[in-house]
């Protein structure tokens, strides 16, 4: 962020998004009333629905970085953790070498 901008350009579509959807926010609470004006739904439900809703995605996101996936070596992603020297290609298996190549085959 440079001349003191508020925020950075790459910031502009998440910016732009929320505004968007906060404003559409009191027109989607009010389409979502019946004809007497309230609503078919149990208010604080829904609310507590979606809060734990969003801690359960926030949760997994943080236990995923944090856990995030492991390094692997050259030779495992060459060959496969499990697949040893053979690799899926369409409906069958094919040989591969040391060097990673393929062996003709099936």
């Amino acid at each position: 962020m440079a001349g003191g901008a508020m925020f950075a350009a790459e910031q502009l579509p998440y910016t732009c998004s929320a505004a968007v959807l906060m404003s559409l926010q009191p027109i989607l609470v009010t389409l979502s009333k019946n004809k007497q004006g309230q609503f078919d739904y149990s208010v604080p439900t829904s609310t507590m629905l979606s809060e734990v809703g969003t801690c359960m995605r926030g949760s997994g996101g943080e236990a995923r970085r944090k856990c995030g996936p492991r390094s692997v070596s050259t030779e495992e992603v060459r060959r496969g953790p499990l697949l040893g020297s053979r690799k899926r290609v369409g409906w069958g298996w094919r040989e591969i070498n040391s060097n990673g190549d393929w062996i003709s085959g099936r």
